[in-house]
């Protein structure tokens, strides 16, 4: 019975606390004249009211808070915006549609910093620009464009709808250097952000170094399925800069397509997606002239082999070995360069001919200096020498030429 009391007791306290607040914020509101029934009800907390995801009695006074200024004013981004501040109140919806609201797509792509081959990732500098329609926000008292930046469009956003766009292949957050929301006066929507972000892409490298890449650019809705929001390629704002790019790379094309990507977490499972692609060529004079040529020269030094008497055993090896050990150390420094892959390039090819154009010259050498040392048979030796001097080269020239054939007629 006791403890009865005391639950009666304490929870005569726990209403009583709770109340008091509101008796108080009422009484505080009858001195200073002003309509008590305005107070928020007992419970909401200024978080509540700064959520877009509770009742629009909540949203409203939100809005009309940050719209508001300390003198009382209205906030200049919704003078400018030239609608009521209690009208905002459920456009963090999507805009009315009769299917699916079109999101236009731009990209612009200004710098291409690096590509890491290695990585499997470029680096860009770029804008894109998203634009839709959305009439809830046409106001007739605005005969011109509306721009906002930075600061008045990220407090703006918070309160419209606008498409949440996500690069599908950056391996990194896109660091934002700059946006602006652009408001028409017939209710047109213009989203243009600069940024900086990393991507990743997907190497062919069979014909390293006169090979070919796309690097792709994937932008696609998130958060809902493409039942609710189209992505659509602006083809006018989308390109390229052609004279901040890479070096050694050169685009020749650049293309754009929509298509819709399979995805569980959404609710049609299917999601819009907006593809942009670089296809790149690389100018493969920095190989040719720095890494394929010194090849060339390093084993034309170790056909030295052939005019050295078949006799004199040591001097070959010596010759042969070095030029082996020279190859392999060009090999490192362009593994180096290029990712860990499971197949062959044509650099590859052309690195084994000279490899192999060598050790075919220390094999040589062993089998004729075991012929005319230990079976005697000196002058057939030197015979056999004379043929190799003639054939080894035109051989390995012919194959070389024959690799570096390949990209035409694959092409």
């Amino acid at each position: 019975m006791l403890s009865l009391r005391w639950m009666l007791l304490l929870l005569w306290v726990l209403i009583g606390g709770a109340a008091l607040p509101a008796v108080a914020s009422v009484e505080l509101a009858e001195k200073r004249g002003e309509d008590w029934s305005k107070i928020p009800p007992l419970g909401e907390t200024p978080l509540m009211r700064l959520s877009p995801a509770l009742s629009s009695h909540s949203v409203k006074s939100a809005i009309s808070d940050q719209s508001r200024s300390s003198s009382g004013k209205q906030h200049p981004i919704f003078q400018k915006l030239g609608i009521a501040p209690e009208a905002l109140s459920g456009l963090n919806l999507p805009p009315p549609s009769d299917g699916p609201v079109r999101v236009k797509v731009g990209l612009k792509i200004l710098t291409i910093p690096e590509v890491n081959e290695p990585q499997e990732n470029f680096h860009i500098h770029a804008a894109y620009d998203l634009e839709w329609y959305d009439p809830r926000l046409a106001s007739k008292q605005r005969s011109k464009s509306t721009r906002f930046r930075e600061e008045e469009a990220s407090l703006l956003m918070r309160y419209i709808w606008r498409p949440d766009v996500d690069f599908f292949n950056g391996t990194t957050a896109p660091q934002i250097d700059n946006r602006m929301l652009i408001v028409e006066p017939d209710g047109w929507m213009r989203l243009h952000v600069l940024l900086d972000l990393p991507l990743s892409y997907h190497s062919h490298l069979r014909l390293l170094p006169f090979d070919e890449q796309e690097l792709p650019i994937l932008l696609e809705i998130f958060g809902v399925g493409a039942n609710e929001v189209l992505l659509e390629p602006h083809q006018e704002r989308s390109g390229y800069e052609r004279s901040f790019l890479p070096p050694d790379w050169n685009i020749i094309e650049f293309k754009s397509n929509s298509s819709l990507r399979k995805a569980d977490l959404h609710g049609d499972g299917m999601v819009s997606q907006v593809a942009f692609r670089l296809h790149v060529k690389r100018d493969g004079q920095y190989f040719l002239w720095r890494v394929m040529l010194p090849m060339v020269l390093v084993v034309m030094v170790t056909w030295w082999i052939y005019w050295v008497p078949v006799e004199v055993f040591v001097s070959r090896l010596e010759i042969g070995l070095i030029g082996i050990l020279t190859l392999v150390a060009f090999n490192l420094s362009v593994m180096d360069a290029i990712p860990n892959i499971s197949y062959l390039t044509l650099l590859d090819l052309f690195y084994l001919i000279g490899l192999m154009a060598i050790f075919i010259a220390v094999l040589e050498s062993l089998w004729l200096s075991q012929m005319a040392n230990e079976q005697g048979e000196m002058e057939r030796a030197q015979k056999i020498n004379k043929r190799f001097r003639h054939m080894a080269p035109a051989m390995t020239l012919l194959a070389w030429g024959s690799v570096l054939m390949l990209p035409m007629l694959m092409g």
